[in-house]
């Protein structure tokens, strides 16, 4: 044990040398703490300057690394005989901690004399000189704003501590820097050095970027505001490729050819950085990305059965994947322990695809197995199962004796159990489970546990069970799940499911248009139908409710309609101020069973000013759907007041991009619906408002067809 603790000491320290890190997390704002990271290893003091960086653009144009600058020239790199070197040292140094600990000092000391070595040579003495504040220059070219040092505890290492490798030291420093600007610490003792650039400033930076061009937006961080004229140069690493001034509303724009970006803006005192690598490692989307999808027939098979498999190849070009052909595709198969089963080199044909197929091995282990894929160093994979499973000896069938219901009605299930070589599975304990979820005609709510009924079928296999649906104001849908177990305690189930209206007669609502201006007609769609989507006539009370976040809604109009053999009314209502407004329609069965319906609608007025309460951002298209060529429009809704937005129209490519001047904290946008955003179209709104970044996306749906 004495042993490897010895080897652990002896080669634990190989490359754990003193060193000293800096690093800051953000961009600071004025009156914000600017705190620094320090981190130290073996050392008790740390002197520290802080410099004025007076050219910034200049000063990280020439970095690679602007988290890490080089400041004093590049390090010296560390070779094979620096390390034993090194390795020598520390060796000598860590078979001293452990001889101490293992042996006394007179023990010590009569081996030395024994084996005949020479006293140790005393440590040279720490000098001001070699170690204290002046012991490095002050950078050329730069103001030192302020000078200290800082100590630390020393710490003694723990005597039953075999693997110990140093005495870390971890600190957050306060700089109290007050004004905007950029900045440098150094951080040094001895030769040691480390540096951190320090940003305070008023102004943030927001971008949007695709494969081929980037946008910048300069802004005031607290309110928002666009910082026009700000000098903005966009790099790839080191090498400039764009450069210039935002223009009246704060933008920049320029295309380039590039996977890494990098960008510098400054006006006046105040400055930003963006560095995409940095914060952005995801390159599926970057130009020449591969994306390889793999799949097989199916999920599960049997040893000795065979795996159809299939691949196909996209290539990113310009921001849309290609089909390429004759792509040599490097195909592996492995079982759960790792072994090969597979190998081929598979060429994809003109549509980018591949297939091939393989047998399981009798002798293959059960268990997980991978199919990869691996093309030009970008690997894919999936994965399926091969288990010795067995085929069902029964099924369970669950019929139901009707397909809909309405609540308070009585379900009759029927559950039938039989081998398949024709008996049935007589005297066998079933269980009748019963879920819902609430349904609706845009969206589905998660499944609830409700009920649970038992029995045993019958000689014949068979087994019926009644189950009341309860009274609910909501629509559901029900699923009913059979679970069987035979003599040989072997569970099999099925299921079936139906849907359970609150009425006999349903309600739908929809608006012609879900933003209009104050004083303009909105129609209201109204239609009455059964469960089965039959036109039920009858009457149907209309309410329209104008929503207030201080105080209780106010009914604005409230009306009971008539709705003809065809089932189709239309409302009317026109707002006279702009704010938010719900409609809600009542209708009602024989039975009394009620059903409701409510759809939301906006007023906004163009270029009007009005303040919305809302602690979201919402965008509200006119319509549920568009065709190409419509003119759409959508009310963006903000919590910030007066502020300026980057709005876009986007999916894998970015198709529009304004910046918005909010009027109190809405804004109204028209745009026409091209053939570019079929099938769908992201609409994009961002910004910086309290030094805090925000964002929101709502998706529009466009038809293929174009509007004549």
């Amino acid at each position: 044990m004495k042993v490897l603790a010895l080897l652990a000491t002896l080669t634990g320290g190989l490359f754990a040398h003193p060193y000293i890190h800096l690093s800051t997390s953000r961009i600071y704002s004025p009156g914000e703490e600017t705190e620094i990271r320090l981190e130290t290893r073996d050392l008790d003091v740390i002197h520290f300057r802080l410099y004025a960086i007076e050219d910034p653009i200049d000063f990280f144009e020439a970095q690679k690394n602007m988290r890490s600058p080089r400041v004093r020239g590049k390090a010296k790199p560390v070779n094979f005989f620096h390390m034993l070197e090194g390795l020598g040292d520390r060796t000598k140094r860590n078979t001293r901690y452990l001889a101490r600990e293992m042996m006394s000092k007179e023990s010590r000391i009569g081996l030395r004399d024994y084996l005949g070595l020479p006293p140790l040579e005393k440590k040279e003495a720490e000098t001001p000189e070699r170690f204290g504040p002046s012991s490095i220059p002050r950078l050329e070219g730069y103001e030192v704003l302020r000078e200290w040092s800082m100590g630390f505890e020393k710490k003694k290492k723990d005597k039953d501590d075999y693997y110990y490798y140093g005495r870390y030291h971890y600190e957050t420093i306060d700089l109290e820097i007050t004004k905007p600007g950029v900045y440098l610490v150094e951080a040094y003792y001895g030769t040691r050095v480390a540096y951190t650039p320090v940003v305070v400033s008023e102004m943030s930076v927001v971008t949007k970027q695709d494969p081929r061009e980037v946008y910048v937006f300069a802004v005031n961080a607290e309110d928002g505001k666009p910082r026009r004229g700000a000098v903005v140069v966009v790099l790839s690493d080191t090498n400039r490729i764009a450069t210039g001034r935002t223009d009246g509303k704060g933008l920049f724009h320029t295309s380039f050819d590039t996977t890494r970006l990098r960008v510098l803006v400054q006006d006046g005192d105040n400055f930003a950085l963006l560095d995409k690598y940095y914060y952005y490692s995801d390159e599926e989307d970057q130009d020449g990305a591969i994306k390889v999808y793999l799949h097989t027939e199916r999920p599960i098979y049997r040893p000795e059965q065979t795996v159809y498999f299939k691949g196909v190849v996209r290539r990113m070009r310009r921001g849309t994947y290609r089909t390429p052909a004759g792509d040599e595709v490097e195909v592996v198969v492995t079982d759960p322990e790792g072994n090969e089963i597979y190998r081929h080199a598979l060429a994809s044909d003109s549509w980018g695809a591949f297939a091939d197929s393989l047998i399981v091995p009798s002798s293959s282990r059960l268990g997980r197995y991978t199919l990869s894929a691996t093309l030009e160093e970008t690997y894919h994979s999936v994965q399926f199962r091969v288990e010795e499973y067995r085929k069902p000896s029964y099924k369970v069938e669950v019929e139901l004796d009707a397909e809909q219901y309405v609540q308070g009605d009585t379900v009759k299930i029927e559950v039938a159990a039989d081998y398949f070589f024709g008996a049935p599975v007589a005297k066998a304990e079933t269980k009748l489970k019963i879920y819902r979820r609430e349904h609706h005609r845009y969206y589905w709510y998660g499944t609830s546990y409700v009920d649970e009924l038992a029995g045993k079928t019958d000689s014949q296999g068979r087994i019926t069970f009644t189950y009341v649906t309860p009274k609910k104001d909501r629509n559901y849908r029900y699923t009913f799940e059979a679970q069987v177990r035979d003599e040989s305690r072997r569970a099999e189930s099925g299921e079936a499911s139906a849907f359970v209206a609150s009425s006999a007669v349903l309600v739908d609502l929809k608006p012609t248009r879900y933003v209009v201006e104050p004083g303009e007609k909105l129609e209201i769609d109204i239609h009455t139908h059964d469960i089965l989507n039959k036109p039920v006539p009858g009457t149907v009370e209309i309410v329209v409710y104008r929503h207030y976040w201080d105080k209780e809604d106010k009914v604005l109009a409230r009306r009971t309609m008539s709705v003809g053999k065809i089932g189709f009314t239309t409302f009317t209502f026109t707002p006279s101020q702009a704010g938010s407004y719900y409609v809600i329609a009542k209708a009602k069965d024989k039975q009394g069973n009620q059903s409701e319906e409510k759809r939301w609608f906006y007023s906004s007025e163009r270029g009007g000013y009005y303040t919305w309460k809302t602690d979201r951002i919402q965008i509200i298209f006119d319509a549920e759907t568009y065709e190409v060529g419509d003119w759409a429009e959508a009310l963006v809704i903000t919590p910030y007041e007066n502020a300026s937005i980057i709005a876009s129209l986007e999916a894998d490519n970015l198709y529009d991009v304004d910046i918005i001047e909010l009027e109190g904290n809405t804004a109204m946008l028209r745009f026409k619906v091209r053939s570019e955003f079929v099938p769908n179209v992201f609409l994009s709104v961002c910004g910086i408002y309290e030094g805090e970044f925000f964002e929101h996306k709502e998706k529009m749906l466009v038809n293929r067809k174009a509007r004549m």
